[in-house]
């Protein structure tokens, strides 16, 4: 296992991406809504709903099924959110934009409940999609064809998600 990205690197980056989401809705007064993709987002959302505090969003989280193993399979949402996204700018907050097809299938989903605007931010981002990364979104580190563990990320046993840093294994 290799260490790709330290603590500090991920949490000097997280302040930078809320930074960024800050600039972008301090003058607005409709909340925007932080949706959490479970279960390899969370550690990340929840050092980045730290960061978001000033625009007090509103915060839920679904649970979205898009692998086997290892294995890529069509994207499954297992729990819905329970807020209402009507006329609310929507950040889907996860681990890993990976084929963007998952992302893809809730940027329709959330649009369809009438959301206003709809932004993926995830902590890695891989250099080659399916899908390009919809305009104006957000990645912490960009990565090539590793498998990575840590921050919240698992491996095939669900294991190695409370690792303080990010391993390609």
């Amino acid at each position: 296992m290799k260490v790709l990205f330290e603590k500090s690197q991920i949490e000097t980056r997280i302040k930078e991406i809320g930074v960024q989401i800050l600039n972008r809705h301090k003058e607005e007064s409709n909340p925007i809504v932080l949706i959490g993709v479970l279960n390899g987002g969370f550690m990340f959302y929840s050092k980045l709903v730290d960061q978001l505090a000033l625009l007090d969003p509103q915060c839920d989280f679904i649970r979205v099924k898009s692998y086997k193993g290892r294995e890529h399979e069509v994207p499954e949402i297992i729990i819905p959110t329970s807020i209402s996204l009507k006329n609310k700018h929507v950040y889907i907050i996860d681990d890993i934009y990976d084929t963007g097809l998952t992302m893809q299938a809730l940027i329709h989903q959330f649009s369809d409940l009438g959301a206003s605007g709809v932004s993926v931010v995830t902590l890695i981002k891989r250099s080659i999609n399916e899908v390009d990364m919809p305009l104006g979104s957000l990645y912490g580190f960009e990565i090539h064809d590793e498998w990575v563990v840590g921050y919240g990320m698992d491996d095939e046993e669900g294991r190695k998600r409370s690792l303080p840093h990010i391993l390609a294994i």
